[in-house]
């Protein structure tokens, strides 16, 4: 979304969110998000059906989502290509399919961003390689409980820490936000 008076992008979904986590039985139940940015966990048939609890690497992974969209389709705000158009449909098990061809396509030092985000791409692929990674080791440990909010932040900020190698203004982001491992 675009702010109409400033022109700035806002990134947000606070209408839809929860603070308290959800009560013991309960799954996920509601279906909200958009497909394109969510989280591939939720582009399935048990969530879809409602049986997935919601969980905070769920709106992280959405965030990342993001990044190639905006840096593989757009020169300021406008879209110049549609690379990513298998992602815009109304069907979940074709959108995720086309999320995961991304993943094929991902070379470090092969830039397929746009021109205005050619510096941020090594970024996002650190970050779709992380997801990638973090997707693996979730289906190698199925039976294994689940992250913790803090350990997926952990994880996630350790991927931010090796992202800094590829896109260095990263660092000084990190700096100023005073990120840092949650002990």
């Amino acid at each position: 979304m675009i702010n109409p008076t400033t022109k700035h992008g806002v990134l947000n979904d606070w209408d839809l969110s929860y603070y308290e986590p959800l009560s013991r039985g309960k799954a996920g139940g509601e279906r909200t998000g958009t497909l394109p940015f969510m989280a591939l966990d939720l582009l399935s048939d048990e969530a879809w059906k409602g049986n997935m609890q919601r969980l905070y690497r769920h709106d992280l992974e959405g965030f990342i989502w993001v990044l190639p969209w905006v840096f593989l389709q757009f020169e300021g705000s406008k879209r110049t290509n549609c690379q990513l158009a298998g992602w815009e449909t109304g069907d979940f098990d074709r959108c995720a399919m086309a999320k995961r061809g991304l993943f094929s396509k991902l070379q470090f030092g092969k830039n397929i961003a746009t021109v205005e985000w050619t510096a941020e791409w090594e970024f996002a692929v650190s970050l779709l390689y992380w997801l990638e990674v973090e997707e693996g080791l979730r289906g190698q440990y199925r039976k294994a409980p689940p992250l913790s909010p803090k350990d997926i932040f952990n994880r996630f900020y350790d991927a931010l820490c090796n992202a800094q190698q590829c896109y260095p203004p990263l660092k000084k982001l990190m700096r100023e936000l005073n990120l840092a491992r949650i002990e």
